[in-house]
């Protein structure tokens, strides 16, 4: 592309952590040294797994308000309710989104 020109395709600006990781472990040629790593393979996978989770359950922490918690009203009074009966507080509520993979069959 020459220095000043005008690009036509839309350029991406924000990768998460999933699409990075991915790309990270996509086998391209005949080679990726994730994959050939035979023990820490699988250490890779749960800490890029670890990573992923924790980037989602903070995402979720932080949007509660995008999210529309507060809707969720008699959702959170029966919870209130079901404490009261077995002598638990209730000090938080957060509303946790479903995952994919969880439906996936």
């Amino acid at each position: 592309m020459p220095t000043g020109g005008i690009r036509k395709t839309k350029v991406c600006q924000n990768v998460t952590m999933r699409e990075h990781v991915l790309y990270r472990i996509a086998v391209r040629g005949n080679f990726n040294p994730i994959i050939n790593a035979s023990k820490l393979t699988q250490q890779v996978f749960v800490d890029y797994y670890c990573r992923i989770e924790g980037a989602r359950l903070k995402y979720v922490r932080n949007q509660q308000v995008k999210l529309r918690v507060e809707t969720y009203v008699g959702l959170a009074d029966a919870l209130h309710i079901r404490a009261q009966d077995k002598k638990h507080a209730v000090v938080l509520l957060y509303c946790l989104l479903h995952s994919r993979e969880a439906h996936a069959t």
